[in-house]
């Protein structure tokens, strides 16, 4: 029997990296995908121009799937998610 999170996130590992606000940014992301987990990228402190930059280099360091961890605590929320939703 198959993992269904290996299968659900087409990842080597059922590993979901932490997304920890400051702490993981692009480079930790990609990092994480390219070991074979599924990476996340901290968007909950960033401000939309920097989630997009985040996002563009995560995206040219990796072609595996990566996430965000949003944490809904800023006044800035309108924004990002429109910008999630234009997929950066």
């Amino acid at each position: 029997m198959g993992n269904k999170i290996k299968k659900l996130f087409k990842i080597e590992y059922p590993i979901v990296q932490a997304g920890m606000v400051w702490n993981s940014g692009w480079r930790l992301a990609s990092a994480a995908s390219n070991s074979g987990i599924l990476g996340l990228i901290g968007a909950g402190s960033m401000y939309p121009e920097v989630l997009r930059e985040h996002i563009q280099k995560c995206k040219k360091a990796t072609s595996n799937l990566l996430g965000l961890m949003y944490q809904c605590y800023i006044q800035i929320l309108k924004k990002l998610w429109m910008l999630l939703l234009k997929k950066a």
